[in-house]
């Protein structure tokens, strides 16, 4: 559930039209049981901000600006094809300069 719920939510953030990921289940004798809010959602947003940043400084561009870069506009689509409000982070991200 966890490496379906991280591939849904990979990215979700940003639009990526060419996204791609890996993801991989793997079964263990321990016992598991967690709360199933936001399951899954929190590890793949950690790790896209993290990929973000290292493409920011691979792209020596600040990490703020590549976020407002790509994050959603009016009228672009996820990978899955749907469309997306435009992000409401753009404003706090062009006003970066106030913070």
């Amino acid at each position: 559930l966890l490496t379906l719920r991280g591939a849904q939510c990979i990215g979700s953030g940003y639009h990526i039209p060419s996204i791609r990921g890996e993801g991989r289940t793997v079964c263990t004798n321990h016992a598991w049981g967690s709360a199933f809010r936001a399951y899954g959602a929190p590890q793949s947003e950690f790790a896209s901000e993290v990929l973000m940043d290292m493409l920011a400084e691979k792209l020596n561009m600040d990490p703020l600006d590549l976020r407002l870069k790509m994050s959603y506009r009016k009228g672009l689509t996820t990978p899955r094809a749907r469309f997306r409000i435009p992000s409401p982070c753009r404003k706090c991200l062009k006003n970066k300069t106030q913070i």
